[in-house]
């Protein structure tokens, strides 16, 4: 009786093992799920590559409006015809600034 039990228990792995994928088809699998890892770590670089850009220009804008800042309080103990021209050009920095970190949170946004 032990005999005919460990054959139909054989029989019965075998016939398990037949109804799964074969092990080519695993390996194909895996070097698709590989492959799609890849791509997702490619793609998270180049996310985080862009957020840094983001971080950066949001610091040169700060930079820009802190510098802004400073020349019009300036016009409270200098000549405002010396303090204008200065105004002008840290106004023009901080809207260049601003257009940068415009440009770098849209291609974010968009993924460029």
């Amino acid at each position: 009786m032990r005999y005919v039990t460990r054959i139909l228990v054989g029989v019965f792995l075998i016939s398990l093992s037949a109804c799964g994928p074969s092990k080519s088809e695993l390996q194909e699998r895996i070097d698709e799920l590989e492959g799609e890892v890849s791509s997702l770590e490619q793609r998270l670089s180049e996310a985080q590559d862009q957020a840094q850009e983001v971080q950066d220009r949001a610091n040169q804008l700060q930079q820009a409006s802190s510098e802004l800042q400073s020349q019009v309080s300036r016009f409270d103990s200098e000549d405002w015809g010396d303090v204008v021209g200065d105004v002008r050009s840290a106004s023009d920095s901080v809207d260049t600034a601003q257009s940068d970190l415009d440009s770098a949170a849209g291609d974010l946004d968009t993924g460029n």
